[in-house]
């Protein structure tokens, strides 16, 4: 990011001219993925300011926007940033814009549970449960749930906290939704079963939450592979 700075900026300015056309929306699909990539690199440069100047064209791009593709990519651009105050407004006009559509919340649960916001991965354990507590989470909807749990579990570092809390928070979830819905427990449980491919202390750590997923599971699916983990 830092040494093809001057490419990427170059990049983005040129397919950054290219206009959407509304009548054929996959037209330069391939160029809006591109300018879009080279968006993301400029926003995670080391330097200050050139980071700074990254987030605000991704700012100007998420407000201006004329499809999801350069809106979504832009929001996402954002909130793996350290701006704090730039991603709360992003996310809130996101969400006012699209609360009412089911897909498109499911992607605004995911770039928050998925992001460790800079490196900050204390933050990102707390976004999380804040999420869980989200007027729009339900646990019983299974995508909904997966967008947080699922997407933090695989995607983001935060999840491999060095005190264990990543690990705990899934497995109360795990042994929360195998009350009713055993297919899903089962399926977030297959990350923790993983657990002797890490050094300590996360191996252990992930282990210790297996076992306690393992004694208090209640369905067969969950019963299953807690069990095939722990051999």
């Amino acid at each position: 990011a830092d040494a093809l700075h001057a490419d990427f900026l170059a990049t983005y300015q040129k397919l950054a001219q290219i206009p959407f056309d509304k009548t054929h929306p996959t037209k330069n699909s391939a160029a809006r993925a591109l300018k879009n990539c080279c968006l993301s690199y400029l926003c995670k440069n080391r330097d200050d300011a050139k980071r700074k100047m990254g987030l605000d064209l991704a700012f100007s791009q998420f407000k201006a926007a004329q499809n999801m593709t350069d809106q979504f990519s832009s929001l996402s651009s954002i909130v793996n940033s350290s701006d704090v105050s730039m991603r709360e407004e992003a996310l809130a006009s996101f969400y006012t814009q699209w609360k009412n559509e089911e897909l498109v919340v499911i992607k605004f649960f995911a770039v928050q549970s998925s992001s460790d916001f800079g490196d900050s991965r204390g933050a990102a354990l707390d976004v999380v449960k804040a999420l869980l507590k989200h007027e729009q989470y339900d646990i019983k909807v299974p995508t909904r749930a997966s967008s947080v749990l699922a997407q933090f579990a695989n995607f983001n570092i935060a999840f491999h906290a060095s005190d264990g809390s990543g690990y705990k928070l899934l497995a109360d979830k795990i042994l929360e939704v195998d009350e009713f819905n055993g297919h899903t427990s089962a399926r977030w449980c297959k990350q923790l079963q993983h657990w002797k491919r890490f050094a300590e202390p996360y191996c252990s750590l992930m282990k210790k939450e297996l076992e306690r997923v393992s004694a208090g599971a209640k369905t067969n699916d969950l019963k299953e592979v807690a069990s095939v983990g722990l051999k």
